[in-house]
């Protein structure tokens, strides 16, 4: 989103699509949604503006789970969906004719394959390694493993997971990943290696 924002070159629609998949991905670092339903999300449906933040409301019939996902979005995202809602989307060809959050090139409502993709490709760009959108779920579990051990039930909640067998699984990697560090601090310490 930065680059789009700060950059000297380039078409004013080829920023507008740099902003999209930016903010795609930052919406999927704070609330890493299925596939289906960050590529359904509709403003003023799903997505909608509460005075001053943006919350999520997906029907019940609409996540795989069956139950209802409600979601606050952080404050640092309200200027950034305010300035694509705004700024970004008009740029696309027929934005009028659809609530869909996020539009092609072409102007039609993005498809999942297509916003999978393109979350593939920015994030390898980005980051050399190629981040696809159900991985951003499995980063959240074992972050909140690793951080926040004791409240498992927190990616449980946000993940929508009805068994706890699939967390569980992320609280043993974040344990092995703790008794490796551990490991690898008593080598350091002592001299003799």
């Amino acid at each position: 989103m930065e680059k789009a924002e700060t950059a000297l070159t380039g078409s004013a629609f080829f920023r507008a699509l740099l902003y999209r998949d930016g903010l795609i991905i930052a919406l999927l670092a704070a609330d890493p949604l299925r596939l289906a339903n960050i590529t359904a999300l509709e403003i003023g449906r799903t997505l909608m503006r509460d005075g001053t933040t943006w919350s999520l409301n997906i029907p019940a019939e609409e996540t795989k789970a069956r139950r209802l996902h409600l979601a606050v979005l952080p404050d640092w995202s309200a200027p950034r969906i305010d300035r694509y809602v705004q700024h970004y989307r008009p740029s696309f060809r027929n934005f009028e004719s659809t609530s869909r959050l996020w539009l092609s090139q072409g102007g039609r409502p993005l498809g999942e394959d297509g916003l999978y993709k393109l979350v593939c490709r920015r994030t390898r760009d980005a980051f050399s390694k190629r981040i696809n959108p159900h991985l951003f779920r499995s980063c959240l579990a074992t972050s909140t493993a690793v951080h926040h051990g004791a409240q498992m039930g927190l990616a449980t909640t946000v993940l929508d997971h009805r068994s706890p067998d699939v967390i569980e699984r992320y609280y043993n990697q974040a344990k092995m990943i703790e008794a490796v560090q551990a490991y690898q601090e008593i080598l350091l310490a002592d001299p003799q290696g």
